[in-house]
């Protein structure tokens, strides 16, 4: 700061109360090097510290009536430049900040993840390098006073301004501990346990299906005997081409008729019309109607 502001500095500050537009410029051309010096060691770009700088005489011009002429203008101005400077730091850290919600895991109804594990210590990794800039900025700060001022770094200064780093320190390796724990896979039981439930309901209606699908089997199996030479070895064979055999659904009156296709050899085809006439013996109805099944085989080509 050149000697002529410290020597003419209660005229320059009449001056500017006045609003002479030369004591403007005397003011910007004898503080703003140093001034611009200080920005540039606390936001460490060089864009930002000029803009804080003019910021700075902007905000200074404007509260000229405040000022107590029991502190030197340079010392004020300074203490100016270093509020905008802080404002911007923790301007420029809001700014940053990210919602953690898309980096929590979430998974499908299976239980896999819907995505691959994402590494939580990556924002964490931000947030310390925030406070890192924070603690190096206020830090700067006091080891560079404004003119004329002097300032007193302690340990406990020191201490206090390394907190919030020591805290997003320990957060990072939180996350990083967090994010080696995510499992690829969940049990389906602690992620869905309705679903669990569904699941074994399913399995239970299932197995039922398939108890009575054999048990039919068996009573038309036994139902061949008597009717196919061949029942004690083929029966089983015979009933599970019948099952799926094609054939014609005929509505009448009172009736439905069924009218299944020939079976692979005429002996089969015969021990099916056999079964079938047992089948018209019980009478079941179609269940929802009053229509009774009827069963009948067509003729095997060849044998009519």
């Amino acid at each position: 700061m050149s000697n002529t502001l410290t020597l003419d500095e209660p005229q320059l500050v009449a001056r500017l109360r006045a609003g002479e537009e030369s004591a403007f410029e005397q003011l910007v051309r004898s503080t703003s090097g140093r001034l611009l010096a200080a920005a540039r060691r606390l936001l460490r770009n060089e864009e930002d510290a000029r803009d804080a700088v003019q910021s700075a005489f902007i905000r200074a011009f404007q509260s000229l009536s405040r000022f107590r002429e029991e502190s030197r203008l340079s010392t004020w101005l300074h203490r100016i430049l270093v509020n905008e400077a802080l404002m911007r730091l923790r301007s420029r850290a809001r700014g940053e900040e990210e919602s953690i919600d898309p980096l929590l895991p979430t998974f499908v109804a299976d239980g896999h993840q819907t995505r691959d594990t994402v590494d939580w210590s990556e924002a964490a990794d931000k947030a310390l390098e925030r406070a890192e800039t924070t603690r190096d900025a206020k830090l700067a700060a006091l080891k560079n006073p404004a003119p004329g001022t002097t300032a007193v770094i302690t340990s406990k200064t020191v201490n206090r301004l390394g907190r919030p780093a020591g805290t997003a320190r320990r957060r990072l390796e939180d996350a990083r501990a967090a994010a080696k724990a995510v499992p690829a896979k969940i049990p389906l039981a602690r992620h869905n346990p309705a679903m669990v439930r569904l699941d074994t309901e399913t399995k239970l209606i299932t197995h039922a299906i398939r108890m009575a699908a054999f048990n039919t089997e068996t009573i038309m199996t036994r139902a061949l005997h008597g009717h196919y030479a061949r029942a004690g070895d083929e029966a089983a064979a015979v009933i599970r081409e019948a099952l799926t055999a094609s054939g014609d659904i005929i509505p009448g009156n009172a009736i439905l008729q069924v009218r299944l296709d020939p079976l692979s050899a005429p002996r089969r085809t015969r021990a099916l019309a056999a079964l079938c006439d047992q089948l018209n013996a019980a009478g079941t109805r179609y269940p929802g109607t009053d229509l009774i099944l009827r069963y009948e085989v067509k003729d095997h080509p060849g044998t009519a």
